[in-house]
Parts: structure tokens; C-alpha cells; sequence
């Protein structure tokens, strides 16, 4: 057994290649030989020895070299918005200009970083829009079970063991085993 248990992909394609030249030389020459031998036999003549019949010594195949891994190309977007931020922009100029352009901030990056890349300038001075209010996010409850989950000292690894008892995912495990806690009940596992 070999004492490099993993081979790459490059290593594995070579191997088979030195296999299959190895088994296609012998063939070669087990098939040229037993012609040779068929054809002397016919006549009743010794097979004339000629450095011509005489096995040549196969080159092993180099293996080709492993290519570098190359780096991923940046999409266009992702690039534009490394623009915007290395020009001193912020989040918050990004909920300004797309409130402008009529869009959202995600967006407003990207087309303001394009629009910083083709040498125009932008509406605002970077980093002097005043600080975005969040976005208001109506909450179901979930928000206090999932406090009340961690608050009584449960972590995620038992999310992960309630959402695998209940079969549901870790965030609705949470969830549910927080308005379980509120409701005074006890759960399948302990903090």
C-alpha cells in the first residue's frame, strides 16, 4: 500500500498513464513476437535476432504540471462597490444616493462606484450623510422567544439537537423552544 493514502487529481491521471503505456507496450511487444515466432514457424527457420526486434525502453510520460489556482474573477458589481467604499463612501451616503436614484443601497453602491470608476463625481462628499435609521422590521415574537432561549443558557449547539428532535431548522428550534421557556415548560434538552 502506498504511504500517501490521498493522490491528487493530477498524480491518479499520471499513474494511469504510465499503466496504460506499461500494458500497451507488453501487448506490443507479446503480439510482435508471437508473429515473429508464427511466421519463422511456418518455414522451419530460426527467427533471425535484429536490434530491430529488440525491445526499446518505453519513456515514462512526464506528468503535466499542476496549474496554480486562479484567483476568481471580481464581478463587475463587486468591483464597482470596492470603488465606492475605497473613495471614502459609506453605507449610509448608499441609503442617500439610492433614496436619489431610486434604488436600493446595495445597489446604489454598485452605480455609484461606476459612476466613480468612469471619473464622475457623486452628489454627496464621502462619509457625509448623517447615520440611516434602520429599517423597521416587524417582529412576531420571535425575537423575545430566541432572547428567552438564550437567556436561560442554552447555546446553538442545542438548537442544533432541538432542531434535529423536532425537525425543523436551528432559527425555529430556537424559536420554539424560547416560547416553550416562556410558557413554563421544560425541554428535551438541557443548558
Amino acid at each position: 500500500m502506498s504511504e500517501t493514502p490521498h493522490r491528487t487529481a493530477a498524480q491518479r491521471r499520471a499513474a494511469r498513464v504510465v499503466t496504460a503505456t506499461v500494458v500497451a507496450s507488453g501487448l506490443a511487444l507479446a503480439g510482435g513476437s508471437a508473429y515473429a515466432q508464427a511466421r519463422d514457424s511456418s518455414t522451419d527457420k530460426p527467427a533471425p535476432v535484429s536490434a530491430e526486434a529488440s525491445p526499446e525502453p518505453v519513456a515514462e510520460p512526464v506528468a503535466e504540471p499542476v496549474a496554480e489556482p486562479v484567483a476568481a474573477p471580481v464581478p463587475a458589481d463587486d468591483a464597482a462597490r470596492q470603488t465606492y467604499f475605497a473613495a471614502g463612501h459609506t453605507y449610509d451616503d448608499a441609503v442617500v444616493l439610492g433614496a436619489q436614484w431610486n434604488l436600493d443601497p446595495f445597489e446604489a453602491k454598485a452605480e455609484a462606484g461606476r459612476k466613480l470608476a468612469a471619473g464622475q463625481t457623486l452628489p454627496l462628499a464621502p462619509g457625509s450623510s448623517p447615520v440611516a435609521e434602520p429599517a423597521p422590521v416587524a417582529d412576531d415574537g420571535s425575537a423575545a422567544a430566541v432572547d428567552a432561549f438564550f437567556a436561560a443558557g442554552h447555546d446553538y449547539d442545542d438548537a442544533l439537537a432541538l432542531a434535529a428532535v423536532w425537525n425543523v431548522d436551528p432559527f425555529e428550534a430556537k424559536v420554539t423552544a424560547g416560547q416553550r421557556i416562556l410558557a413554563g415548560e421544560t425541554l428535551p434538552v438541557a443548558p
